[in-house]
């Protein structure tokens, strides 16, 4: 086994080929560990020039893990700095991060990992978020760590509602508590009788839109859907969405559907196609002329009506315990936040 420590860009380009084969080896595989989001956030929003320390595992040539690290300096509780080295993607803009490791032998990944590691002197912490709950790495890094000596603090860090879904969309509205499903057919049947009212999606395998167009399209409907959002849209952020929704179509996967009155764009979510799933990353809704029409409800509706038509198993709303998602039935699961300190 055989672990390198990589601290320039140029890992990236070296690591394409293998990445994503590895990724969808693992446990650990969702859109945000691809290498297409984990190359526009270190472009975008990394604020770690010089700091990148992602390490590989290989046996042999072949590529077992990875971890996409990053050392980032925060005052601990006592104001004192602390060098964390955190997930690349952490901690906002990425909802489902983890190690990579080949499926079946995390325990050497992890291991070797954590050898390197302790040889480093340039970090206090290991700090990492938004570690869903079934992961691996909860399961076999507590034993390792204590092995070392080494303390491990995993704590709840938030919610992450998901709809399980049935066969057909009768069923799953059928599913619902009854206002909440008395609700939904009553908007429904109001969209269908509103002259203009229309949906589309662009996909990873549609061809015929102008992404940046689009993605202008969805920055202006998010910010105008609540205060909080448009503060989130900075001059950075609004790069990422571009080269983020360029990447995840190239990749594939990306799934940005609009709402439409008469050709006007009245709500919008941005999710991926991934595994079977559909991840709902970020919404948009126009917040003047449409009131009535509960565009933002309707159009989810349409985008779980064609999850469930693709044979999906889950629709997942991401982070965020926000009142609508539970009117569409989604249940709790929650994603961890693990800090390692030797």
């Amino acid at each position: 086994m055989e672990t390198s420590l990589h601290t320039t860009p140029d890992i990236f380009a070296q690591l394409q080929p293998e990445w994503n084969a590895l990724l969808h080896n693992s446990t650990a595989d969702t859109p945000f560990l691809t290498y297409e989001w984990q190359k526009t956030w270190s472009d975008c929003l990394c604020s770690c020039a010089g700091e990148l320390h992602l390490l590989t595992v290989r046996d042999g040539g072949a590529l077992l893990g990875l971890a996409p690290l990053f050392v980032v300096s925060e005052p601990n509780k006592d104001g004192k700095p602390q060098r964390l080295l955190r997930l690349i993607g952490s901690v906002d803009a990425s909802d489902y991060l983890d190690l990579i490791a080949v499926r079946g032998r995390e325990r050497e990944v992890f291991e070797a990992l954590l050898g390197t590691l302790a040889q480093l002197d340039r970090w206090d912490a290991i700090d990492l978020w938004n570690v869903p709950e079934a992961s691996l790495t909860r399961a076999v890094l507590p034993e390792l760590i204590a092995a070392r000596g080494w303390k491990l603090l995993d704590e709840q860090q938030v919610v992450c509602p998901i709809i399980r879904l049935p066969a057909q969309f009768d069923d799953y509205v059928q599913s619902l508590d009854k206002k909440d499903r008395h609700e939904l057919r009553r908007k429904l049947r109001r969209a269908e009788a509103t002259e203009g009212v229309s949906w589309y999606a662009i996909t990873g395998q549609d061809h015929t839109h102008d992404l940046d167009e689009a993605a202008e399209a969805f920055i202006t409907l998010l910010m105008k859907s609540r205060s909080d959002k448009s503060e989130f849209m900075t001059d950075d952020m609004r790069r990422f969405f571009h080269q983020m929704i360029h990447a995840t179509h190239a990749g594939g996967f990306l799934h940005l559907a609009f709402l439409e009155v008469n050709g006007v764009k009245a709500a919008t979510y941005l999710s991926f196609d991934y595994n079977q799933k559909r991840l709902v990353f970020n919404s948009g809704l126009e917040t003047e002329g449409f009131q009535s029409l509960s565009a933002g409800i309707v159009l989810a509706a349409r985008i779980i009506d064609e999850a469930i038509q693709l044979g999906y198993s889950e629709f997942d709303f991401l982070r965020g315990d926000e009142e609508y998602k539970y009117r569409f039935g989604a249940k709790d699961t929650w994603i961890y936040h693990l800090k390692v300190e030797r």
